[in-house]
This record gives structure tokens, sequence and C-alpha cells, in this order.
């Protein structure tokens, strides 16, 4: 009974994860709950066992109450899976908030709603629907907008679209784990008709002022100011990619959610000046709770900081109960209380990252004495005595061992410049400690959902850390002493003076060579032999001889898992081609990086919101071989991004000018002494150039363009261009072996790709073809479908399946699309038969 909570928690998460993967609905699981529980109460000698299966149980009602159709009017029974013109009527359940593009054009607003009414085709008669959806609208929404209001919305309601390529971020999975399943787009602001009050409510007027009284006696509205606001108040508008960036490669990005420091600063200071002024703690845990929930309330309720204030307040609650605190039990029962009201929260990544830092945090500081490093008194230097003399003395915690100093030595006798001493080596060390198990509970987690290892962060956090908590403090300083113009704006400028040097630093330490480098993510097998090693070295089960050989066991088995995992990927050879807008890029990915390929890269925003994090998302630091095969934006205008983030060996272009503007701009940047131009004839590693020769005479940018061929375990793969049709013709005449079992293409500009007599020299067994939404002429028409159909070939329309991969195998060729379009599975090339499922011999 030390930890009331600890089973509990476990069993009830291990029965949410049990209902993820379980086809189980509500009524089995629910009444499976009840069964167990009646039976544990009528058998004794069980009934520890039958109530542990009863908590399981429950935590699978939980999560399957709140995932399958219960309710008629369920917006998943009312709406289709196609894009519908629809008018939603209900609450905003957050304030709008602001994205603004890499190019800064037009920024986005997005928010929730909760619907509680319907009209398809914007006319005729509501219908009543239950459901929550995200809501992104371009331009700037009205001023009488926030979290309860009640509008109704014109706009395209469809299911999210899922990631375009693999390992770039699940947007349909985020929702779907936040209780949204569709999407709407409206199309301005004029689509949005406010219903309700125009008086906002006490938390959006809190909100609005706290606002007023930071920006006082601040010149302008800059990047500080409004970190400082994002820091405070939990607006999100600040937080745009460009200004994260820094803050992420540095690790310090969390300190502007608001979560676990925010609170525990403000009920630091709180309860200080309540014990200050001799206040007994039971008084103190029924004033800060309620503060505690009023600055959650004002931040927008944002999950966060709803986990930490759950945690803050089981941890005040022992103060009110007179209770022992123990931070293993308080997270126990955090967690707890949080899963039973949103079992989602256990598929989060903010979740799973706040619980595993703060387990962490508890589980060093249990084992190693971090509690053992307060100041020795005159009672506890004669007690360091006592045990020194006694046979049977514990060991002092490790912050005492590091800065305690001579335990028989009161610290009322020691000098001032000693107490010095001690007290800042006591901090730094306590600093370190903490940023050390911070790091160490993360790490996996940062890996596995931001495909970055920031070591750098163990510093960068020492120093950003406190001064955040300056910052912090000064906000809430300004806030406190707002009826004091002259006082508030002291505070508002030392609270800038902290966030310019969180700036510096974070910016600072995010440029250090081997600070942070990309990694792809981990399996579950690699994430869970890291935890349990972790775990069993804290907990010393090697050193006990009742958990040694399971422990060693278990560790044993974790680790030839995660070693042939690893070696799977680190051996396999996969080529993905990556539809961007108007042009395409293929990224072949070989064992070592020296034979790695990225062809094309995209313009500029393409290839640093989609290029970038799916190299980073594979683990890629640096590229072999770039190619830029075309000369114009949409292909090769984002060169300089992978030029600076990638650092490419070889850098390779067509041995032909272009007049491009864009394409002139990203070789001046690489640099002539790090180009190679190639024509036809040339060999790229295993890949041949085929066209164009350096004889060629064409007016067009895009019939300059290489055409490459290569192989892919044993099979030949095409890249071809989007020649126009003289190029294709051309092509066909020189007979120069383009015969292949894949090709790539995309739609040329004005003609249509793979004219039947080139098709007929390929004689490919399938088609990738990439064509784009937008513009318009890069879809792929109707007549070009109907015509390439009559062939009899597989074609593939980036369109409809986002990105495709071709991964070799010991049998074939795998070719797997990241979406799967009208029940389609992937299939296989082999050298038998022309194509196959995996239903079909494999």
């Amino acid at each position: 009974m030390r930890r009331p909570f600890a089973w509990p928690a476990t069993l009830f998460t291990a029965g949410i994860l049990l209902g993820d993967v379980s086809a189980w609905n509500f009524a089995a699981f629910g009444g499976l709950a009840l069964a167990l529980t009646v039976a544990g109460l009528a058998i004794p000698f069980l009934r520890a066992y039958l109530l542990a299966g009863a908590i399981i149980a429950a935590g699978g009602a939980a999560l399957s109450v709140q995932t399958q159709l219960v309710s008629p009017d369920d917006l998943r029974r009312v709406a289709a899976a196609e894009p519908r013109i629809v008018t939603l009527r209900g609450v905003l359940t957050e304030s709008p908030y602001y994205r603004f593009h890499e190019r800064g054009s037009r920024e986005q607003a997005l928010t929730k709603l909760d619907a509680d009414a319907v009209r398809f085709g914007g006319a005729g008669e509501w219908q009543r629907v239950r459901g929550r959806i995200a809501v992104t609208t371009p331009g700037l929404l009205p001023e009488d907008l926030w979290r309860g209001q009640q509008v109704e919305i014109t706009g395209v309601l469809a299911p999210p679209e899922g990631p375009r390529a693999p390992g770039l971020f699940d947007y349909r999975t985020h929702l779907r784990r936040l209780g949204i399943y569709y999407t709407l787009r409206a199309g301005s602001p004029q689509d949005w008709v406010v219903r309700g009050s125009l008086q906002p409510p006490p938390t959006e007027q809190f909100h609005r002022w706290a606002k007023r009284v930071l920006a006082r006696g601040l010149r302008e509205e800059d990047e500080a100011l409004r970190l400082l606001w994002a820091m405070t108040l939990g607006w999100k508008t600040a937080l745009s990619g460009e200004v994260s960036e820094p803050f992420m490669r540095s690790g310090t990005l969390h300190v502007f959610a608001i979560s676990g420091l925010h609170v525990a600063l403000i009920a630091a200071i709180a309860a200080g000046v309540l014990r200050g002024v001799r206040v007994s703690r039971r008084v103190c845990g029924l004033v800060v709770i309620p503060l505690i929930w009023f600055y959650t309330a004002a931040t927008g309720w944002q999950a966060s900081a709803v986990r930490s204030a759950v945690m803050a307040t089981v941890v005040l609650g022992s103060w009110v109960l007179l209770r022992p605190p123990d931070l293993l039990n308080s997270f126990a029962a955090a967690a707890f209380f949080i899963l039973l009201f949103d079992p989602q929260q256990l598929f989060q990544a903010g979740f799973q990252l706040s619980f595993a830092v703060v387990f962490f945090l508890a589980l060093m500081a249990d084992r190693l004495g971090w509690h053992e490093g307060s100041q020795p008194s005159l009672d506890a230097a004669a007690a360091a005595r006592t045990r020194l003399r006694s046979t049977h003395r514990s060991s002092p915690g490790l912050l005492q061992r590091i800065a305690g100093g001579d335990p028989l030595v009161a610290w009322e006798v020691r000098p001032w410049w000693e107490k010095w001493a001690l007290n800042g080596t006591r901090y730094i060390a306590g600093m370190t400690l903490t940023s050390l198990a911070a790091w160490l509970g993360s790490l996996p987690l940062i890996a596995l959902y931001f495909h970055l290892i920031t070591p750098v962060s163990l510093l960068a956090n020492l120093v950003v850390v406190p001064l955040s908590g300056a910052a912090l403090a000064s906000n809430l300083a300004a806030l406190l002493f707002a009826w004091s113009p002259f006082i508030s704006e002291v505070f508002n400028h030392s609270a800038w003076l902290w966030m310019r040097g969180m700036i510096v630093v974070s910016e600072w330490t995010a440029r250090w060579p081997g600070g942070a480098f990309a990694i792809a993510s981990p399996g579950p097998y690699a994430i869970a032999f890291y935890y349990v090693t972790i775990v069993a070295l804290l907990n010393g089960w090697l050193r006990e001889e009742r958990l040694r050989w399971w422990a060693a066991g278990l560790l044993a088995v974790l680790g030839i898992f995660t070693g042939v995992e690893g070696y799977r990927q680190s051996t396999r050879t996969n080529l993905t081609v990556l539809p961007l807008n108007a042009g395409h890029a293929v990224f072949f990915d070989a064992p070592g990086t020296e034979r790695d390929l990225l062809i094309d890269c995209g313009d500029d925003v393409t290839g640093s919101s989609i290029v970038k994090p799916f190299l980073q998302a594979h683990g890629v630091r640096r590229i072999g071989t770039l190619i830029l095969s075309h000369g114009d934006d949409d292909h090769v205008g984002g060169g300089a991004v992978i030029w600076d983030n990638f650092a490419p060996q070889k850098v390779i272009v067509p041995g032909v000018p272009f007049r491009s503007p864009v394409y002139r701009n990203v070789v001046r940047t690489i640099g002539n002494t790090n180009i190679v131009e190639v024509t036809a004839g040339a060999r790229i590693g295993t890949w041949s150039v085929l066209y164009p020769t350096a004889d060629d005479k064409l007016p067009l940018a895009d019939d300059k363009a290489l055409v490459l061929q290569g192989e892919v375990n044993g099979f030949r793969v095409l890249l071809l261009p989007d020649l126009s049709v003289t190029a294709q013709r051309a092509l066909v005449d020189r007979s120069v072996g383009v015969r292949s079992d894949v090709v790539i293409t995309s739609p040329p500009l004005r003609d249509e790709p793979l004219i039947d007599p080139l098709l007929a020299a390929i004689a490919p067994r399938l088609i990738i073809l990439a064509d784009a939404t937008y513009p318009p002429n890069a879809r792929a028409r109707p007549r070009l479908r109907e015509r390439l159909a009559r062939h009899g070939v597989p074609v593939w329309y980036t369109t409809e399946t986002f990105a495709v991969s071709l991964r070799a195998e010991a049998d074939g060729l795998r070719v797997v699309p990241t979406r799967l379009v009208n029940g389609s599975k992937p299939f296989f090339l082999t050298g038998e038969s022309p194509i196959r499922s995996p239903d079909q011999g494999k």
C-alpha cells in the first residue's frame, strides 16, 4: 500500500493497449469487467487476480466507448468518405490560432468544432449530428471567436489525409487519437457566421488582458514578445516552423508547452508566499490547487497543461490530506485519472514524453538519493556521526556525495565562501542530473516522433531552463503588478531580456557540429530494449540474485530482436518516388551512404516541407549524390535546402545549358567546383544516363532533363522526365535501350507522357505516374488514363497513392504505396510472373 495507484494505473494502461488491438466492443469489455468484479468479490482467495483482470477489461471498455460507433447521429454514420460541401453548426472547442507558410503568402486559421447539426450542399434541412471536426480557413478570422462560441461554417468536409510519404507526420492518425475523423476546409472568413454572444468569457478576457499587459513598455511586437506570449499564455501562433526549429534542434522546445515547468513554478511561487506568512500546508494546498486550474483554463485547456495540473493536484492533495508525498505514486495516480477520462491520451506523443520524463526523474531521484542533498544542520551532522559509527550504515545520495561537503561539519559553522561554493555546486549538479534524467527518459520517444537525437540538449537545457524560469517569473510578476504600469514595464523588459538570451543560446547550440542529428525511427524492440536496460540498471536487477537471470534473459532476447531489426534496415535497398506538386523526387537508398542518390528535390517549399523531413525521418545525415536532372524551379528549386542540410558528396547536372534563374541560383549556391556535368553514356554508380547528348539543341528546358536507368534487386527501373512528344520520339529513334520493368514518369506541361511507340519500346510491367492536383496541367487527364489502361499495364497515379516505395526482397521487388486505393494491396515483381499480390504465392 506504499504506492496504491501503481498497479491500477499499470493494469488500466494494459487494458487500453489490449482494446486498441482487439476487435472487442464496449459490451464485451464491459461485460467481462463486470463479471470479473463480481467474481472477485465472491471468491476471496482469487480476489487480487480477478480484480486485476477487471481493471484490464475496464481499460479496454474505456477506449472502446470512445472509438466505436454508438450514437445514431455520429458523424461517421452521416458523412461520406468523399469530400462534400456542407454547413456545420456547433461550438468551438478552442480559440482559433494561425500557422504561416514558409513563403509568408497567407496565414491559415486552425481550430476545432464540436458539431451538433449539418446541412449538406449548403441548403436543405438541418440534420442532427455528433462529432468533432478540425477546421482550417485561409485568412484572418473575426475577433469575436473563442472557445465556447457558437458558429456556422460552410466548407468542404472530408476525411483527413494520411502521410504523403513514409516517415512524414501522420495527420490522420494524430486526429483520430484526438477523436477527430473529419476536417472542414472553409474557403475564406466569409464562410463563418457567429451565432453566439459577442461578449467573451472570463478566460478569454483574461487572455486578451494578459497579452496587453505583457506588451507594456516594449517598442514592438517582435519574436521575443511573441514567444513570451507562447510560453506564458499558450499562444500557439508564435511557434511557426522557422521559429521553432532552433529550439527543436537544441532540445529546448519543451519550455514553450504549458506543462510541468509552468505549473510547478506557479505553485512554488504561490506556496512560497503563503508559507512565508505562516499559512499551513493544508490551507496552501486548498488555495494553490484552484489557482493552478484557473491558469490551465486561461491558457486554453491544453492537453499538456491539463496533465500537469492533474499531477500537481495529486501532489498538493497530499498536503490537504496530510499524507506524505510520493512522486512515483503521484505519477501513477495522475496517469490513471487522465486515462480514465481520456484513454486516447496514451497514444499521444505529449502524454508519453511527459510521463516518461517524470517517471525517470522520480526513478533516478528515488534510486540515487537526490533528496539527500539538503544542507546539513547541527542535528544532521550529529546524525551523520552516528551513522559513521554504526556497523550497518546506508550510503549517502549521489547529490550529497557530489556537493554535500564534509557530513561531520554542521552548515552553521562553515565559512561563507564554502557555503557559496557548495550551493553553486549543488545547483549545477542538480540541474545536470535533472537534465540527464529528462534526456534519458525522452531519448527514444524523441527519435520516434521527431527523428532527432539531440546530445546538445544536455548542455542547452542547463542554460535555457533557468532563463525560461526567470522569464516566466518576470511575466507572472508583471501580471501581478498590472495595477502599476511602471513596475509591470520593468518586469516586461526583464522577461524580454531573458527570452532574448533563450533565443541566442538555442540558435547557437543548434549550430554545434554533432549537437543534433537525424535518426530513423526506432522499432518497438529497440525502444523496449532501451527502457528495460535503463530501468534494470537503475533498479539493480542485475545485482539481485532473484532477478539477475530473468533480467539478463529478457535483455538478451530484446537485444537479439533489436539487432536483427537494425540489420534488416541497414542492408535493405529501397527506391521511393516522392510526388511534389508539379515536380517529383526519387530517393534511391542503398546500403552505405556513397551509393545513395537523390534525384531532384522540388521547389524551395516542397524541398523544405516534404523532402527534408522525409530524409531526416529515414536517418539520412549526408547524401552520397544529388542529381539535379531538370533546370526548372519545380524540380530543383530546393537544391539549396538539400545542400545546406545534407551536404551531398557529389552534385550531378545535365551537361547542357539552362536559362532558368532559379536553376542558376542553385548552381551558384552549391558552387561550380562541387558540380559534375554529365550527358548520355555517363555512369553514376549503378545508374546509366541515356539522354540527352551534348549535341542536342532543344528549345524546351524540360526536353533537356536527364533520362536515367538503373537496377533495383535485378529489376530495371527507368526514370523518365516530363519530355515533350518531340523528345520522346527522339528517344525512341535513337534505340538507346530503354526496356525496363518499372518506368517512373510525370505529365509534360502540354503533351502526354509515354506515347505509344515509347511505351512499346520500354515494355514496362508497372508504370508509376507522378501526377499532382496542382497545378491543373500536372494531373493525369481522363484521356491519358484511358489510353494507358488499354495497354493492360498496371498504372499507379501518385495523386491517389501518394509516395510509392520499391523495396528489394529475397524473391523479388515489393511495390508499396503510401495510401492504398480501392482495396488495393502492395504487390511484388518477380522473375516468373508479371505481377502478383502477396496472396498469390508469397
